[in-house]
């Protein structure tokens, strides 16, 4: 047993880990299940970096949920078992694919409002048109796309990366905080 407080010291060493809050396991798996699979949206949180995007489910079939966030919509390759239509979507900085924008292309559209070299990776924040603030991961290539602060760019959310939570009856804030 190994009890550390560092997420990526336990995904490097660790077998199987236990995620706890305030003294409750919350939930357990191997690192790769609690990095790609979450169960709960505390662990998504906990466990790496995470975008959350509070929208609506408009449709839901054996292949995908469709998901509206005010004008705009995107796409889970989760299947919904639950009743609300009020959800948290959840995806992961690396996994959102940033482009140049391409007309008529059904995708999330905004400006970069900062950007981070990371050494092998960027880290942009993009602030999209209807208000959201979208963490972005790309890595570090020899050549760079000409992004800048202030560029406009089309934001892609592959559906098999869309996790999907019901709303939390406490509200969002509450339900991923450490305390």
């Amino acid at each position: 047993i190994h009890v550390t407080h560092d997420q990526e010291e336990a995904m490097a060493i660790a077998d199987r880990i236990v995620v706890m809050k305030s003294g409750r396991i919350v939930e357990t798996g191997t690192p790769l299940e609690l990095y790609l699979r979450p169960k709960r949206l505390f662990t998504m949180n906990f466990v790496g970096e995470a975008n959350f995007i509070v929208g609506e489910i408009v449709k839901s079939t054996n292949r995908r949920t469709k998901v509206r966030k005010n004008a705009g919509v995107f796409y889970s390759s989760e299947k919904v078992d639950f009743e609300e239509r009020k959800v948290v979507a959840a995806i992961r900085p690396e996994f959102v694919h940033m482009e140049k924008p391409v007309k008529g292309k059904e995708s999330w559209s905004g400006r970069i409002e900062s950007m981070v070299f990371m050494g092998s990776t960027i880290r942009y924040e993009v602030r999209t048109e209807d208000g959201e603030l979208i963490a972005v991961k790309c890595p570090f290539v020899s050549d760079v796309y000409g992004w800048n602060v202030g560029s406009h760019v089309n934001l892609e959310l592959p559906p098999d990366a869309v996790l999907l939570y019901p709303y939390p009856e406490a509200g969002l804030e509450k339900e991923i905080s450490v305390e």
